[in-house]
């Protein structure tokens, strides 16, 4: 299926370039940073006959990138920028609220989720077994979300 072009798209650009979509488990809806209005959102897609969308806005966040919708459809998953630090954070499709998952000097970036929603797993540059900010690669992290259990580097 091809998506309609209309003369009045609600988006005036897709931010392909740094981040991805991400489609629901039902195949149902697509998810899509963009910009509209000169404000970061997220294009919700509804796929079908009608090809219906909707713009949601993060309020208190510059910008985000990678959403990854969660397995049981009801939340995503996205990495946000606020005062220039990036975070964890998740969208919940049901309340419209958003919860921070993260909130350090760290970068976190690239969140996806496991196949029964219990755990993430991202992308940040903080170093195992230390709490200083330092020119770090990156590496995987993996975060358990039923729990305040600490985030297990995963080598």
């Amino acid at each position: 299926h091809k998506i309609p072009r209309e003369n009045k798209s609600p988006a005036e650009t897709y931010k392909f370039q740094e981040s991805q979509g991400s489609w629901s488990p039902d195949n149902r809806h697509f998810i899509v940073p963009v910009i509209s209005k000169g404000i970061n959102r997220l294009l919700l897609i509804e796929l079908g006959a009608k090809h219906k969308t909707s713009l949601l806005t993060l309020p208190n966040l510059t910008a985000f990138s990678h959403p990854c919708w969660g397995p049981k459809g009801k939340k995503i998953v996205f990495s946000g920028l606020k005062n220039g630090v990036s975070d964890l954070y998740i969208y919940n499709l049901e309340t419209a609220e958003i919860s921070r998952l993260t909130h350090d000097i760290y970068s976190d970036i690239h969140p996806t989720w496991s196949p029964d929603g219990s755990r993430l797993v991202f992308t940040s540059d903080r170093i195992k077994d230390s709490p200083q900010l330092q020119n770090a690669p990156l590496s995987l992290f993996e975060m358990q979300l039923s729990s305040s259990a600490p985030m297990f580097f995963l080598e």
